[in-house]
Formats: structure tokens, sequence, C-alpha cells
């Protein structure tokens, strides 16, 4: 697992998440849980180029959260 750590310092608008990435998607409800989080809910947006590869995927590696989850489908593109 790799994660990018990204921060914003800006006085009034400070803000942290990280980027984290691995080549399945495994151990997403591991490391949703090791952050301390413990959803109710979680939602999932993509395009419809990438959902056909990896949503099946993701939807069932969230679901191991226990938490409620949702998919939402978007056109590719720019618009």
């Amino acid at each position: 697992m790799q994660k990018l750590r990204i921060e914003r310092p800006a006085e009034g608008l400070e803000f942290s998440y990280d980027i984290v990435w691995e080549n399945n998607f495994s151990m997403l409800a591991e490391y949703i849980k090791s952050a301390g989080l413990y959803p109710g809910k979680i939602c999932i947006v993509t395009d419809d180029n990438i959902a056909p590869l990896y949503l099946d995927d993701v939807l069932s590696a969230a679901a191991d959260t226990g938490a409620s989850v949702v998919s939402f489908i978007m056109p590719a593109g720019e618009q």
C-alpha cells in the first residue's frame, strides 16, 4: 500500500487527506477501519469508462466495512 498525504495549510481553508493506492481493493475495508473511520454510508463516484473495470470490486470491498454503499456513474468527459 502506498500513501500520499495532501495538506493545505491556508488560513481559514485548512484541510488534509490521504490518497491511498494498492494493486487491488482487498485491503480497502481494513484501511478504512485502521484510519479510525467508521462510516455509516459510503458513496463511490466513478465514470462510465472506469465503472465496468473496477466498480464491482470496489463495492464489494466497501461493503466489508459494514456501511451502506451506493454508487453514482457519471458520463466520462469534461462536461
